[in-house]
């Protein structure tokens, strides 16, 4: 009999025990998703702002081999410099640095997309990282480009956008008639007019068109993808 008595408490102890533990790893985990849910929120907001800058330096398409992206701090001494010419054998970038999270930054793709704060004689100050308000300085290269932003939306390949809060127009007008939005579209920028961007969709010599607004105040209101 105390054998039995004996084996029931541990295994109460034992069931105890395991439940106390998936309760702290559940919690562990929803503290987690929360975490995160709250920094993609953070970066999207951050992100979305675009009145705080002028403009965006990019790649040109002359860049090569020779060339190296370097970053300066305020005093002049360099922060971050980089090539996109690197051995990827390994799957991994050779020049990493968590704090360098521009708007666009693609190594595979030669894709770099810094938000432009102030143009100067002595170059640019840009955002290496909106979600920690952190600034940099990039001098004037012969690869580099200063875009505004209706330049680099025009760009792009395609937008995305809220069609639920950013329906498509007919003309650039908001009370004009309203266009039926097909998820499955691909929607490619045409021209900008004030606070709003012309776009096509459909296929060549079949091409649909109509009106979205591409930002409002100091906010991006589209999502923009420089590749299919």
């Amino acid at each position: 009999m105390k054998l039995w008595l004996t084996l029931i408490m541990c295994a109460c102890i034992n069931c105890a025990t395991q439940t106390d533990k998936n309760d702290n790893e559940k919690n562990t985990t929803l503290k987690q998703v929360q975490e995160i849910e709250k920094n993609e929120k953070t970066h999207k907001t951050n992100y979305t702002k675009i009145g705080d800058s002028i403009g965006l330096i990019v790649l040109k398409d002359n860049y090569c081999e020779k060339d190296t992206i370097k970053i300066y701090n305020e005093d002049g001494s360099l922060w971050y410099k980089f090539t996109y010419y690197y051995d990827d054998s390994d799957g991994k970038f050779d020049y990493p640095n968590d704090e360098f999270q521009p708007r666009g930054f693609k190594p595979d793709y030669f894709v770099l997309a810094m938000e432009v704060v102030i143009e100067d004689k002595y170059g640019y100050q840009v955002f290496v990282n909106k979600k920690i308000d952190l600034k940099k300085r990039i001098k004037k290269e012969t690869f580099l480009q200063f875009l505004t932003w209706e330049e680099y939306v025009l760009k792009a390949f395609a937008v995305r956008f809220n069609n639920a809060k950013n329906p498509i127009h007919k003309t650039s007008e908001d009370e004009s008639e309203t266009i039926i939005y097909k998820q499955d579209n691909f929607y490619h920028p045409v021209k900008v007019k004030d606070e709003w961007l012309q776009i096509k969709w459909g296929e060549e010599n079949n091409w649909s068109y109509g009106w979205i607004k591409w930002r409002e105040e100091n906010r991006l209101l589209i999502e923009i993808y420089l590749f299919a």
